[in-house]
């Protein structure tokens, strides 16, 4: 039986042809140590048929397992920074004591109780005045800074939205590339690591997970399981108004539902949280402030006499609760008024009709409803609820609703209800007068009107 001798020449080329790929693989690891999105890759040999060795592959270092774990924290930490982002210009505004709620509310009772003290001066009144209004600028400032916060958080909607399409597009692209370019031996490796990157970067603006497919490709999914990438496809996600409100934007999938409330982390999720978390709890607690000041000063005030010899009348002025019909409903109409100001929420709330005389009303902030039967009556004006009172006519369709805002609007509609000192109602329409006759030395000392 014949012994094959190696051939030493062909060992020892193959063995420098290792090595110059060992060398090229390690500077390659060495020139993109501060690349962003590159994994260091190793060279695997085997031994040869025939004698020697050869490259087999050379392997990206990368746990899938850590890799998923990076994607997630990214959409967490970066909606937890757009949450801070958009939150603080709202904070620093209500600290502020230049433009925040206390001073302004301050210098009013500081005017109020000087006029107390004096009643007959118009100095005072005038004053009075002038604090009223500079309260209800200060309550229309606040509503401005938020609408202003809202048309931020607009803005970074339309703007990740536009984002997340471009960067799905490109991961599309690269899943085609991918598939053509396996069985590569390095070539593969650096697609592999670029989308990567780029699937980190979607991350950064909404939560994703992937699902590795045979061909080397990945569908990327997001929230809810909406399909943004398949293979080589695309589903764009659209920007949509709300179908209350056309100055509020919504996330729309491919099929143009709206998936706002899926959407959770990442810039656009820390976006849509600020809105509904913050910025819409903040507007109604202003408003609930505006009405409750308009409604106790109000009612003191009619009780009082003007420089006229008048009974006063409302001081300041708020606009009725707003309600606002979707813009697919059928017929029918709502109004509300407010009932009792202390018993409001911070809360939005959402009416819809159920069919027959039913409804059902969802208070936004927990969930909570209250089931409401109009009895056939058109118009019908429910119990108090929470503070506000509805008035519902007849025309609706099943499934027709109603967004309901009891206080939302008030802050930045708060003015002053008259025009000049003389109207201030500082005196009491009760006065006291001794008879001539009297012998006695009683007197009355305190006189309080109820």
């Amino acid at each position: 039986m014949a012994i094959t001798t190696p051939n030493l020449s062909n060992i020892g080329i193959s063995a420098l042809i290792a090595a110059q790929q060992g060398l090229n693989t390690a500077g390659q690891n060495i020139a993109n140590i501060n690349t962003e999105g590159y994994s260091r890759q190793r060279v695997e040999n085997q031994d040869r048929i025939g004698g020697g060795t050869e490259v087999v592959n050379i392997r990206r270092l990368v746990d899938e397992t850590i890799n998923n774990q990076l994607v997630q924290n990214t959409s967490a930490a970066k909606a937890a920074t757009t949450r801070a982002d958009l939150s603080q210009h709202i904070a620093d505004t209500l600290a502020d004591p230049a433009t925040g709620l206390s001073s302004a509310v301050d210098g009013f009772f500081g005017a109020l109780q000087e006029l107390s003290a004096d009643p007959g001066s118009a100095l005072h009144r005038q004053v009075l005045l002038s604090q009223g209004e500079a309260l209800s600028r200060r309550f229309q400032l606040l509503d401005s800074r938020v609408s202003d916060a809202r048309e931020s958080t607009n803005v970074a909607i339309r703007g990740a939205v536009n984002e997340i399409n471009q960067l799905s597009g490109a991961i599309a692209d690269l899943n085609g590339q991918i598939i053509i370019s396996r069985g590569s031996i390095q070539s593969n490796n650096e697609l592999l690591d670029q989308r990567d990157q780029l699937i980190r970067d979607v991350a950064e603006r909404i939560e994703v997970r992937t699902v590795q497919q045979d061909d080397g490709s990945i569908n990327l999914l997001g929230p809810g399981g909406q399909a943004l990438v398949l293979g080589t496809l695309t589903n764009e996600l659209g920007v949509i108004n709300n179908p209350y409100d056309a100055g509020r934007l919504e996330v729309a999938n491919s099929a143009g539902f709206n998936i706002s409330n899926s959407i959770t982390e990442g810039s656009l999720g820390g976006a849509l949280q600020v809105r509904s978390r913050l910025l819409d709890p903040v507007d109604n607690a202003l408003g609930r402030i505006a009405a409750g000041i308009t409604d106790a000063f109000n009612a003191q005030h009619r009780l009082g006499v003007d420089a006229n010899g008048n009974l006063g009348g409302d001081f300041f002025a708020v606009t009725a609760p707003s309600v606002a019909a979707h813009q697919l409903n059928s017929g029918g109409t709502v109004t509300a008024t407010l009932a009792d100001v202390g018993a409001i929420t911070t809360s939005n709330y959402l009416l819809t009709f159920d069919g027959g005389n039913a409804y059902t009303l969802t208070r936004e902030s927990d969930g909570q409803t209250f089931a409401l039967d109009t009895g056939g009556v058109s118009p019908f004006t429910t119990a108090t609820i929470d503070g506000f009172q509805l008035t519902i006519t007849a025309g609706a369709a099943v499934g027709d609703s109603f967004s309901v805002r009891p206080v939302g609007d008030n802050a930045g509609t708060m003015s002053l209800a008259i025009a000049s000192g003389a109207q201030v109602a500082a005196a009491s329409p009760v006065t006291v007068e001794s008879s001539f006759s009297n012998v006695g030395s009683g007197n009355i000392d305190q006189l309080n009107v109820a």
